[in-house]
């Protein structure tokens, strides 16, 4: 039986998408302990700096990598 998971999400522009989202999927992966990491594409520093900190106060152990050239 899984006992835990790595969720990888790839954010570029859909902010409210993935407010709307990252709850959705926490509570259907409440039974598994989940490694979360998150990649940043958004082509802007403080967008990306405030949805760091958005993941990071709803998902304290998430980590966060910044990748905007993409």
């Amino acid at each position: 039986m899984i006992r835990s998971l790595t969720c990888g999400i790839v954010i570029y522009d859909e902010i409210k998408e993935i407010q709307n989202l990252i709850p959705k999927i926490k509570l259907e992966l409440k039974e598994f302990d989940v490694e979360w990491i998150f990649v940043l594409n958004h082509e802007q520093a403080e967008i990306r700096k405030w949805i760091s900190d958005w993941i990071k106060a709803n998902i304290p152990s998430a980590l966060c990598h910044e990748n905007p050239s993409n």
